[in-house]
């Protein structure tokens, strides 16, 4: 009986090895996918900081693009005064459209330039 029990006693020991083994296989795969996945993620945040950051020079062009368009307002504006005439249809509604938008775009940028200081790798 005794060699019954050490033979049993073994295979409980090779059960618990194979299972130890399998644990340790699973737990490199998971680790190894984890580690892939952090690797993925960092390329891809790599790629949109270029996007990110031409997304903030065209909001800056907006910016210049919206002064151009005010000024051009005030003059308008003035030439409307001087000659005691009504200001154009819809012209108010733009001119407070152009202070929106321009607000809008310093506030995306001022956004988007915080992610994209912190995109360092």
């Amino acid at each position: 009986m005794s060699k019954i029990a050490g033979i049993t006693k073994d295979k409980v020991e090779l059960k618990s090895e194979k299972l130890e083994l399998g644990l340790a296989q699973d737990f490199n795969k998971a680790t190894d996918a984890a580690i892939d996945a952090v690797g993925m993620g960092t390329n891809k945040a790599k790629k949109a900081k270029e996007p990110l950051e031409s997304a903030i020079n065209q909001l800056k062009n907006s910016l210049s693009a919206i002064k151009r368009a005010e000024a051009l307002g005030e003059k308008l504006d003035k030439a409307v005064k001087d000659l005691g005439v009504g200001e154009p249809r819809g012209f108010l509604a733009s001119k407070s459209r152009l202070e929106d938008e321009s607000k809008r775009a310093k506030d995306i940028i001022d956004k988007l330039e915080k992610i994209s200081s912190q995109l360092r790798f």
